[in-house]
């Protein structure tokens, strides 16, 4: 792994997205690089040893320089609160190791807001810290994050719902636009009544298209177009061709986050139709289109 080699030449970055579609193991990918850049070993090649004290503390979560930030709430969210605090736990020297190694959990979970704040501490990183971001959905971060973060890719091409999922979600998006408060209601029976064994996948599907048009949107609301980073998001673009969502940037986030909890409600069996008719009058309240074809 070249990571390996640069942890060894000392040419590690401030900051690093794990992704993967198993969170455990970038879990544990992510142990293993705190544990490389703190282990005793006196041969780099040779980090993480798993012996050391340093390595058993880290292995226990009792090392004072690992910090691990979790989502929180009904929405499962990493909140501003937890990204201040961070950059206050951050500031100064390490206590016991080389450096302070902070790992965010499912990092796109955090909200606009949030990720917003983590910029700030991305651009002017603390010295001696290693910020480790894992997620199995990165087209779910800012652009603006994903360009000051080195990408670490431990899996394959993430697994996507069915086809008709996504066509569903389309047909769900145009109906409201055009029908109103009417479709709305008349399109959460339906999608009750045809989907409700198999509501997950169609919410993987609706978050899918709406983060895939977040990053559709960043490349023609930000204010420099020619940044390095713009001409790549297409690449972490995932929702099967023709089958597009557009609207302003911050409509797409508000309708992840609205679509997050609505998950969460839907795994602790509260009323499935309901949470349909909430989640698709939020969305029709949102500046959310499907896009003709």
């Amino acid at each position: 792994m070249k990571l390996i080699g640069r942890l060894a030449e000392g040419q590690l970055a401030h900051a690093y997205i794990l992704s993967g579609h198993s969170m455990d193991a970038l879990q544990t990918a992510a142990l293993n690089l705190a544990q490389r850049v703190n282990c005793l070993d006196p041969d780099p090649v040779k980090r993480p040893c798993g012996h050391c004290s340093h390595c058993r503390r880290l292995q226990q979560g009792i090392y004072s320089d690992w910090f691990i930030l979790e989502p929180q709430g009904a929405s499962r969210t990493l909140r501003i609160e937890q990204i201040r605090q961070l950059q206050s736990d951050v500031g100064g020297k390490p206590l016991e190791g080389r450096m302070k190694v902070v790992l965010l959990q499912e990092a796109h979970r955090m909200n606009e807001q949030s990720q917003n704040c983590l910029l700030k501490t991305l651009e002017e990183p603390p010295e001696n810290t290693l910020l480790l971001l894992t997620t199995d959905k990165p087209q779910g971060l800012l652009p603006t994050i994903l360009s000051r973060c080195q990408m670490l890719s431990f899996e394959g091409a993430q697994r996507l719902p069915p086809l008709e999922d996504f066509e569903l979600v389309e047909q769900v998006v145009k109906t409201i636009r055009q029908a109103g408060y009417e479709g709305v209601f008349d399109m959460a029976a339906f999608v009750d009544k045809s989907r409700k064994k198999k509501l997950p996948d169609f919410f993987d599907a609706f978050e899918i298209m709406l983060r895939d048009g977040m990053l559709r949107a960043f490349p023609h609301e930000a204010v420099a177009t020619e940044a390095p980073w713009a001409e790549d998001l297409g690449s972490l673009c995932l929702t099967p061709g023709g089958l597009l969502l557009e609207g302003p940037a911050g409509a797409c986030r508000r309708g992840l986050e609205i679509l997050w909890n609505t998950a969460y409600l839907f795994e602790r069996n509260v009323s499935t139709t309901l949470l349909l008719e909430n989640l698709f009058l939020e969305v029709y309240k949102l500046d959310i289109r499907s896009r003709e074809r």
